[in-house]
């Protein structure tokens, strides 16, 4: 039954968490979710701890699911969108691609700066264009110190995206280029 699975699944998260600090695991299915609130003392359990419980169970999941596929799998299609995003990337005048060519020594991850553009004004336009990505240091100031760059722009590719993401990127990165050379 629901109580029977709520109970168990409370059990293991309360011996689980204890040496977070967290005193006790209020677990709830509502409407056909899974909900749960820690609670303990607020001293010992810092803001964001208490999430731990969901995030934990989210990244079982996904594990499983990655495992399901296959990791094999997921890092050709990577190297395959890595190879054709260098590519067309290479072709748009002004951007420089950050870190290794070899899609063997990269991850699903293409940092870039394009000269003259400012990589905060190259997150906001992709960013009226429906594209997501990331801006900024990204957690590498000494390497963006050392490249003698403010920050940079970069796109993440994984099991989800294809070519046609690629294009996209690449078509709003020239319409950028174009729009700032004049």
């Amino acid at each position: 039954t629901a109580t029977d699975i709520r109970d168990q699944i409370r059990n293991v998260i309360n011996i689980a968490l204890g040496f977070l600090g967290v005193a006790g695991v209020i677990v709830t299915i509502y409407g056909g979710a899974l909900w749960m609130t820690a609670f303990g003392d607020d001293e010992k359990v810092e803001k964001g701890k208490k999430t731990i419980i969901a995030g934990a169970i989210g990244l079982g999941a996904a594990v499983k699911y990655l495992e399901k596929i296959g990791m094999d799998k997921i890092r050709e299609h990577e190297k395959e969108l890595l190879v054709f995003a260098m590519k067309e990337l290479a072709k748009i005048p002004g951007l420089l691609v950050i870190g290794p060519q070899d899609s063997e020594k990269r991850s699903g991850v293409v940092s870039f700066i394009v000269k003259g553009i400012h990589p905060h004004d190259i997150g906001s336009f992709l960013d009226e264009e429906g594209i997501m990505i990331r801006v900024g240091d990204h957690c590498a100031k000494p390497l963006h110190k050392k490249l003698k760059i403010a920050a940079s722009s970069r796109i993440s590719f994984s099991l989800y995206n294809d070519t046609e993401d690629v294009e996209r990127v690449v078509k709003a990165l020239k319409k950028l280029v174009k729009l700032f050379s004049g």
